[in-house]
């Protein structure tokens, strides 16, 4: 195997000078008014008014940020959607359902008791049981859509369904959920296990403020996709969490995806949903397969099929996390830090003063562009609290350029070869911030984020082998020596290259 298709430490090596001659973006103020709530679901009816329901800190307690683990940057790991990568995927290898130690838990009048589905290979995985002054209540919930293998990068989107039975109004029964991507392995949890959190799922749909994860939703917090209510107290809670398998993989690695729900009147009693999953290599047969599909028969003479001439491809070859080595500094009483977050460590996140933090999520861009053909990429920035005055921010690059490198084979230098536009605008993107009056990005007010949709075109190579670089990252506004960059390889292919689409009736 070529080391173009490795991803290395050795790329967390400073690249915070080099950078400071393309990034030059003057600090922007921000400012908005606080969130007061969010709004009912067109097919929710929801208690006491349209805000949803806060999340309990027992919640954020009880799935704990010591919890989770810095991504690992090794070696041996090797981006699995590029090209010349051994082929592979994720393989479902154990499925399972655990309840917790204490089963039973009583805190004043109310008692509130755990059990597993009779059919656990069906829609229903278990049932919280509820008893107090206020009568008795029953709450179910399912975890359902679990796909048995999932390809690198592939979305994972469960559904999980609480579900309600007919109870007197002033009824006990509260139950918390989270869904992640963890380590899992024994330990003395309340499960018996150690579970180190790689990644909080995402609402698939975002009806609330923010940037948002799965932890802590409930029968009517943000973080849920909607719900039903009736009269009797019976009712149904849909939640839709969002995420993508690591890409970043060697042979025989596990991820394992987690669901668990708590009970929130005394935070003792839960059950858990473990879903086991494998990197294997995919048989010469698979692969061969996989190509045959790619290469879909068309009929050059049918109006149907659309053909488009390139004069070239870039393919993606490797996938690059860097970033300089100073994680935090300080001036003039301002603190940055720069982390990354993510399954594969794929996320950014800037910090200043330890609360003001830009959340930067991001993915694997696609594999293949076409020299001269169509590009539009949308990179979205959430301000978490939204500030007047804020303290920092992150300036942001995304363009394509050539690299330098050192003795180690460590990136050095990012030079600009190519910047992308504004969607619908002429103007170069050179540089840009998050915030509501940020010139370039724009602020949506509702869902308290930045974006910035670019479009363009991947230039025409000029021989085979050629390399390109697709450049992410930021790097502190305060000292400017706080850097993080996602940076994709893609390799060209001259051309000519046809490409035939298929276009149906009526469309």
């Amino acid at each position: 195997m070529t080391n173009r298709g490795f991803f290395s430490i050795r790329n967390k090596k400073s690249v915070a000078l080099a950078l400071a001659c393309i990034i030059g973006l003057s600090l922007c103020a921000c400012g908005a008014e606080g969130f007061d709530g969010g709004k009912k679901d067109d097919d929710t009816e929801v208690t006491g008014g349209s805000k949803f329901d806060p999340i309990p800190d027992e919640a954020y307690e009880f799935w704990a940020d010591e919890e989770s683990v810095s991504p690992s940057y090794a070696d041996a790991k090797y981006c699995a959607v590029s090209k010349g990568t051994p082929s592979g995927h994720w393989e479902r290898t154990d499925r399972s359902l655990i309840l917790s130690g204490q089963s039973t838990a009583t805190k004043g009048d109310v008692t509130v008791t755990a059990e597993l589905s009779d059919d656990q290979n069906g829609f229903d995985d278990g049932r919280f049981i509820y008893n107090g002054d206020g009568g008795e209540n029953l709450i179910r919930f399912s975890t359902s859509f679990v796909s048995e293998s999932y390809d690198p990068g592939e979305a994972c989107n469960p559904s999980i369904t609480l579900k309600y039975e007919e109870h007197k109004k002033n009824a006990p029964g509260k139950i918390y959920g989270a869904a992640y991507f963890a380590d899992v392995s024994t330990g003395d949890d309340i499960f018996g296990q150690s579970v180190k959190v790689r990644e909080y799922l995402v609402p698939e749909r975002n009806y609330g403020s923010g940037y948002q994860i799965m932890r802590g939703f409930g029968k009517n917090t943000e973080n849920r996709s909607g719900g039903h209510e009736e009269k009797d107290g019976s009712g149904e809670t849909f939640v839709d969490p969002l995420g993508f398998m690591p890409v970043m993989v060697s042979e025989g690695d596990k991820v394992w995806l987690v669901v668990d729900m708590i009970d929130g009147e005394t935070w003792q009693v839960g059950i858990r949903k473990l879903f086991e999953f494998t990197w294997v290599p995919d048989s010469d047969e698979s692969a061969y397969d996989a190509v045959v599909e790619e290469e879909e028969e068309h009929d050059e003479n049918s109006p149907e099929w659309i053909r488009r001439d390139y004069p070239g491809r870039w393919d993606l070859t490797d996938v690059i996390y860097t970033g300089s080595d100073e994680g935090t500094t300080e001036k003039t009483g301002v603190t940055a830090t720069a982390e990354r977050f993510g399954v594969d460590g794929q996320n950014m996140c800037f910090t200043f003063n330890g609360w003001e933090k830009y959340y930067m999520p991001t993915s694997i861009f696609d594999k293949s562009y076409y020299a001269e053909g169509y590009f539009s990429e949308i990179v979205k920035i959430y301000p978490d609290p939204v500030s007047d005055n804020p303290a920092g921010e992150p300036r942001c690059i995304f363009l394509l350029a050539d690299v330098e490198r050192d003795s180690d084979g460590a990136i050095t230098t990012f030079k600009p070869k190519h910047y992308f536009t504004q969607f619908l605008s002429d103007g170069p993107i050179k540089a840009f911030s998050p915030g509501p009056k940020g010139k370039e990005m724009k602020w949506r007010e509702y869902e308290k984020k930045s974006d910035l949709n670019f479009e363009g075109s991947f230039p025409e190579g000029k021989a085979d082998g050629e390399k390109i670089y697709l450049v992410y990252g930021a790097r502190d506004s305060v000292t400017g020596d706080c850097s993080l960059y996602n940076v994709y390889e893609y390799t060209y292919t001259m051309g000519p290259i046809t490409e035939w689409t298929y276009n149906p009736p009526g469309y």
